[in-house]
């Protein structure tokens, strides 16, 4: 019988699977892996494992990444067939009709002010000769399971490349900077507080595994052959984070996290301590059990109390 914590799709490269299905799978994705480093509960509450847990809620912040995805990765021909620019907000009749009339095509209502700010973004990132050929020459949304032997058990993993190519990984991130600092200074901040670290080396990690994959045969949906063939003979490749400013100025900055960057050295090993983690939690909870781990009484020092982010792993 399938557990409920197993991942549902065989291990492979998946091109044009659906979000939507890839997020319903249990496999560990990096966000799994920073809360399980941080505390075992908030994963599992969050999990499938949990019966009580609550649906997913969409956001606006949800919406415009969506958006934002939509036009960088696929251009303004997909981005203009599926949303659509408000000009009237949605608590007045004008307004209420447009958004009726984009939902009777098919497209998603945006506010003015959003689908102009990821209009300006994403000429913005066109315009960065640093970034701007990042989301070229390769395919956007490729999804990789794969799974790794914890102490002796399977653990299965998954990955969702925002775009990948030969030589990268490139991933979009939209970022509210900071005032005060110049927007690398913030993004780099961003990096630290959200461990995109992790996420980088995880992701590493499935781009390991598809030359594997390839050379077995497991690979799944519409592609190039020719052009998986050469992603898969490349040894040479990076993850590369490409930030957008949501607010403020359109500013835009991009870095790399090569395999063997410290920061991806340490990442691999915390990954490895949220694996055990799992695997410890699922051997001494089960699935049905809530993942309470507890901490024995102690003395609260002033060191824990002022240098309080030095302790928690995910942070």
């Amino acid at each position: 019988m399938l557990r409920i914590w197993e991942a549902l799709m065989t291990p492979g490269v998946y091109f044009g699977f659906h979000e939507s299905v890839y997020h319903e799978d249990p496999a560990l994705g990096s966000t799994d892996k920073k809360t399980l480093l941080g505390d075992p509960l908030a994963y599992w509450w969050r999990s499938p494992l949990n019966p009580m847990r609550e649906p997913d809620e969409d956001t606006p912040a949800k919406l415009k990444g969506r958006a934002a995805h939509c036009y960088v990765l696929f251009g303004p021909e997909a981005f203009d067939a599926a949303y659509g620019r408000c000009e009237f907000p949605g608590n007045i009749k004008a307004g209420k009709d447009e958004r009726a009339d984009f939902a009777s095509e098919g497209k998603t209502a945006l506010a003015a002010k959003d689908f102009d700010r990821i209009v300006a973004a994403a000429t913005t990132i066109r315009a960065n000769p640093e970034i701007q050929s990042a989301f070229i020459g390769g395919y956007p949304e490729v999804s990789v399971f794969w799974r790794t032997i914890v102490d002796g058990e399977e653990v299965e993993e998954k990955a969702r490349f925002d775009y990948l190519k030969p030589r990268a990984i490139p991933d979009l991130k939209s970022h509210d900077p900071m005032e005060g600092v110049s927007f690398s200074t913030s993004c780099l901040r961003a990096i630290k507080t959200y461990r995109y670290d992790i996420q980088a080396a995880s992701y590493l990690q499935a781009r390991e595994k598809i030359t594997q994959f390839v050379a077995d045969g497991a690979v799944y949906g519409d592609h190039d052959p020719a052009w998986l063939r050469e992603v898969a003979s490349r040894e040479d490749f990076a993850f590369v984070l490409c930030f957008w400013s949501s607010t403020g100025a359109p500013n835009t900055w991009g870095g790399v996290f090569s395999p063997a960057n410290p920061k991806i050295v340490q990442a691999r090993n915390d990954i490895a301590l949220a694996l055990r983690t799992f695997v410890d939690c699922r051997r001494e909870f089960g699935p049905d059990v809530a993942w309470v781990t507890h901490e024995p009484l102690a003395e609260i020092q002033p060191d824990e109390i002022d240098n309080w982010f030095y302790r928690d792993r995910a942070a």
